[in-house]
Parts: structure tokens; sequence; C-alpha cells
């Protein structure tokens, strides 16, 4: 089909105007949505975390070190989450929670 005369069905005419039209590019996902898959998945990450820490069968062949670390890695998250969680207030309010 000729792309600048659709009544024509030859694959193109010879006109240099008749060009194939461009495709679009998936449209990106908003920034509140990923902030919120994001923000989702964190979640349960931090939620097992503590809930493998609270158990003290689960740490106890673990070396101390690791399980203080695994201790700063939770507190880390729980930060992360708290900085997601303010950007998403604003990309959903358009404001600081805050202001």
């Amino acid at each position: 089909m000729c792309y600048c005369n659709p009544s024509i069905r030859t694959i193109q005419c010879d006109s240099p105007m008749c060009v194939p039209p461009k495709e679009e590019k998936p449209v990106k996902k908003k920034l509140a949505i990923r902030l919120l898959e994001e923000k989702l998945e964190l979640h349960g990450n931090m939620v097992a975390l503590d809930k493998f820490l609270d158990d003290p069968n689960n740490t106890r062949e673990i070396d101390p070190r690791e399980v203080e670390l695994m201790y700063v890695q939770l507190e880390g998250m729980k930060a992360y989450y708290g900085a997601l969680n303010y950007r998403a207030y604003f990309h959903a309010n358009q404001k600081w929670p805050d202001a």
C-alpha cells in the first residue's frame, strides 16, 4: 500500500514523500506508578527480612556480624522506603507533605 495515497495498492509509490509511518515508542510509565511499584516491592522485601530476623532459629547459625549487617540493611531499607513515600506523595498530590 502506498503511504502517501492509501488508495494505491502498491507497496510504495516512487514519491520521495511516500514513507511508512514512524513506529511510536512505547509510552514510559509515569513516575508516580514506578515509585509505587518500587515502594511495594521494597515493602515486601522489608517484611520478609524483618520476619526472618524476628525468629532466632533463622539466625542461629549465621555469623553475628552478618546478622548485625542484616539489621543495618533493614534500617537502610526503612529509610529508603520513607524517601519513596515522600516522593510518591508529591507526585500524587503535586505538593510536598510538609508544605
